[in-house]
């Protein structure tokens, strides 16, 4: 009976240690779902933003004119420029 529950106590080793395993995978599996998500919504807020730019630099451009407005387009654009590099 000895050797039996031996070979029972390292089943029992080596079950823990695949549960273990597959606990990690997982946890692993479900960090790149999350990262998938994430970099999703980002691509999404970005392009929203650069439209908002966009629509407000145009709509400033017909409002306000002069020097004010050539510098407000310059920041608008800028701010496109720094949105397109994320």
């Amino acid at each position: 009976m000895n050797g039996v529950d031996e070979l029972i106590k390292k089943a029992q080793k080596e079950f823990q240690k695949i549960r273990i395993q597959i606990k990690g995978l997982i946890a692993v599996d479900k960090s790149r779902q999350q990262r998938t998500q994430l970099e999703k919504t980002s691509k999404h807020e970005v392009a929203t933003a650069k439209q908002a730019l966009s629509k407000n630099s145009s709509a400033l451009k017909g409002a306000i004119k002069g020097n004010f407005a050539h510098k407000l387009t310059e920041v608008f654009e800028e701010q496109k420029r720094t949105l397109d590099s994320i």
